[in-house]
């Protein structure tokens, strides 16, 4: 019938009895592949939040990492600086509400008549901050974005997402 088998004593061995070899596992090759993959997590991670200035980025670490600038030149560039850390010196002209009604920024000058628009920190103290506060800011320039003023016109306005603030006047830091 074209099989095989020998007999061994009382037991007859054909071929579908013989155990195959086992095929390998490729267990190191998926080890390493797995330490890669979370290595490369590890680092697409820390390079998000350094970009914006947090997880666990020192303050100094930040401020080292922003341009000096001034309310004057972010505001006459519009976009131009969108998306990169900026610092600068500026006075509260005054607090920003959202639209819930809670105060969410300041628009700031630095006596030049251009204003910017800086929003606080998380966490931010809005009762130590006052108008014609000098405070410095450290954050990421968000570009130009439109929006209503008090008499309805629509105003042009640089955003920057503010990271760490110190108010130069009380000494409070954020």
């Amino acid at each position: 019938m074209g099989t095989s088998s020998e007999k061994f004593g009382d037991f007859t061995v054909r071929p579908e009895h013989i155990q195959q070899p086992v095929k390998k596992t490729h267990f190191w090759r998926w080890v390493l592949i797995s330490i890669g993959v979370a290595i490369l997590v590890i680092v697409a991670i820390s390079i998000g939040l350094n970009a914006i200035g947090g997880g666990g980025v020192s303050v100094t670490a930040t401020k080292t990492n922003t341009s000096d600038t001034m309310v004057s030149d972010l505001a006459k560039e519009g976009s131009a600086w969108k998306g990169m850390n900026v610092h600068f010196t500026a006075t509260i002209s005054g607090l920003v509400k959202d639209s819930n009604g809670d105060t969410a920024g300041a628009n700031v000058t630095d006596g030049s008549f251009t204003y910017d628009q800086i929003s606080f920190p998380s966490g931010t103290d809005v009762s130590r901050l006052n108008e014609g506060d000098t405070v410095e800011v450290w954050g990421t320039d968000g570009g130009t974005q439109s929006g209503q003023n008090a008499f309805g016109a629509t105003i042009q306005e640089v955003v920057v997402g503010t990271a760490y603030l110190t108010d130069t006047t009380t000494g409070y830091q954020e």
